[in-house]
């Protein structure tokens, strides 16, 4: 049943849910894809997804309900980046993605890019919610249109071959985990028409086995392979392949953060447009901050969410930023996360600055820090939430400088997050039972 909730249509990442359930029930898609055109009128539009195999359904249906007022376009399985790098350059008006990213086969979403390539403004999704809630009336009539084919995997990744001709890494043994998801024919073939040795897993996906025990959200199935001397460096990208995580050749694992700090020194070498200046978030770790600021390069929070990263990036007229998650966007190339693009510019840092995987891993150590996800039957105001808000001015007093926690809650789910971070791993153990007992009390499921 269809009606307003305290939360917006839109998470931090689109809309996401089970699908077949709302807000991706089959009606409920049909009213999506009508709020849509009735928000932008006659869009010229290009649809992407990744492998599940709810997302030619859910394509069918959205596609009916926007109805016969936009000329749409289908680019059939691609990255998200993809996606949204063909809007930018194909004269499109709009772009969506059906992807669920990280999350399981039985999940997915829906993402929304403008005509820049951008994630859409919030004003507009805003405005896009306004009317799915409200009681205009729609046709149910199903409508049959004609959906043109679009050849965008291959106009990608001829412009990620062209963006990094030429790039020869000295790094023997490069493993790539395609998580059965949207990378899994992009991938392997832009490595190896780039001439970089490498071995391929998990680029068979069957609309069920997206993210099953393999890519980002499963470092564990690349870790086993290069501790057991398969590799040197393992690369896993999530889904709809807009970010990207790593394992060193010790088994370590090089997070977004990470990775922001090889290439944001890359930069600061190489390249005169870089400010210097890098945007994080409210997760990104303690020590990345000190590490820029020892450097002299300028380090800014945004809230979480690659669209919240890059709209603080224009603001700090900053070419690089990221999340923990390994969503990172180097604005010269992309304007949304790319993983395979990521995994490259890493690599070109590597090279420039002469070091090898477990060198640059020596580079930089991040404050132990640990999260917890909690279900929850309810949202309760954080700002208002007296009691919780005591227990973390307390915390400060007692261990701030050189510790943070931060409570949040997810976007795309019914959970809170809960992370603590600090030098002292005693203060992490400590607290982090104390603030998730209290908050299982009083919100958990």
């Amino acid at each position: 049943m269809r009606k307003r909730s305290s939360e917006s249509l839109f998470g931090t990442d689109g809309i996401r849910s089970e699908y077949g359930k709302y807000p991706l029930d089959s009606d409920s898609i049909k009213r999506i894809g009508s709020s849509i055109a009735e928000c932008l009128g006659d869009v010229r539009t290009l649809i992407g997804r990744d492998t599940r195999i709810s997302g030619p359904w859910i394509e069918e249906k959205i596609v009916s309900g926007i109805n016969n007022r936009s000329e749409i376009f289908s680019a059939g399985i691609i990255p998200t980046p993809g996606l949204s790098y063909n809007v930018a350059k194909g004269d499109f008006d709009l772009g969506i993605m059906i992807t669920a990213s990280h999350n399981v086969w039985s999940d997915n979403g829906i993402k929304l890019f403008g005509p820049d390539g951008e994630k859409l403004p919030d004003k507009l999704q805003n405005r896009i919610g306004d009317i799915f809630y409200s009681d205009v009336v729609f046709s149910e009539k199903e409508i049959k249109l004609k959906i043109e084919s679009f050849k965008g995997l291959d106009i990608y990744m001829d412009y990620i071959v062209d963006s990094f001709s030429g790039l020869d890494p000295d790094v023997p043994g490069i493993l790539l985990d395609c998580a059965n998801g949207a990378v899994s024919e992009a991938a392997p073939a832009i490595f190896s028409r780039l001439g970089i040795r490498h071995t391929y897993y998990n680029y068979s996906p069957d609309g069920k086995n997206i993210n099953s025990g393999c890519g980002s959200t499963a470092p564990d199935f690349i870790r086993k392979k290069i501790l057991e001397g398969e590799g040197n460096l393992g690369i896993m990208f999530d889904g709809d392949g807009d970010r990207v995580l790593m394992v060193d050749d010790s088994g370590r694992d090089l997070d977004g953060d990470f990775i922001l700090f090889i290439v944001a020194e890359y930069l600061k070498k190489s390249d005169t447009d870089f400010n210097p200046a890098v945007v994080g978030t409210i997760m990104s770790n303690l020590s990345l901050e000190r590490e820029f600021g020892n450097s002299g390069i300028g380090f800014f929070r945004s809230d979480v969410g690659d669209r919240h990263v890059y709209a603080e990036m224009k603001r700090r007229s900053a070419i690089l930023g990221g999340e923990q998650s390994g969503h990172i966007i180097f604005s010269k190339l992309q304007k949304t996360g790319d993983g395979i693009l990521t995994a490259l510019l890493f690599l070109r840092s590597l090279a420039y600055l002469g070091l090898t995987v477990s060198e640059a891993s020596d580079l930089y150590k991040p404050f132990p820090q640990m999260t917890k996800s909690i279900k929850i039957r309810e949202k309760r105001a954080l700002q208002e939430w007296d009691e919780l808000n005591r227990m973390i001015v307390g915390f400060n007093k007692m261990h701030g400088g050189n510790s943070r926690i931060l409570i949040r809650y997810s976007g795309t789910e019914k959970k809170v997050r809960l992370m603590i971070e600090s030098e002292d791993e005693n203060v992490l153990n400590k607290n982090l039972e104390i603030f998730e007992s209290y908050l299982i009390s009083e919100i958990g499921e």
